[in-house]
């Protein structure tokens, strides 16, 4: 592992968006990503990139800490990790079905 910055905002309460961590990952297997879906409350995984991936969970804490102990015991390494909790756009989006928009 080469590093990692963390980042949180705000929750929402009320509303079903967990956090959300984008990963710079090397040399995981098929097999790996699969195990990876294991991890609790974890909802989707996303390749956004050569090596870069978003993974989005459900409610709950502690998802980096559970995230970096399976990237320990898998002995991979990676770059970047960063937490986000969603913006109002995506809690927007969850409540009515409609995306903002600048009018």
């Amino acid at each position: 592992m080469l590093g990692k910055t963390i980042s949180k905002t705000m929750n929402y309460s009320g509303v079903n968006q967990g956090e959300i961590i984008n990963i710079e990952l090397f040399d995981i297997s098929p097999e790996q990503i699969e195990e990876m879906r294991e991890l609790p409350n974890l909802n989707t995984i996303e390749k956004t990139g050569k090596n870069k991936w978003r993974l989005v969970f459900d409610e709950g804490n502690n998802h980096v800490v559970k995230l970096v102990k399976f990237i320990e015991e898998h002995e991979l390494s990676y770059t970047q990790l960063y937490s986000q909790m969603p913006d109002l756009n995506s809690i927007f989006l969850e409540l009515t079905g409609k995306e903002l928009r600048d009018q």
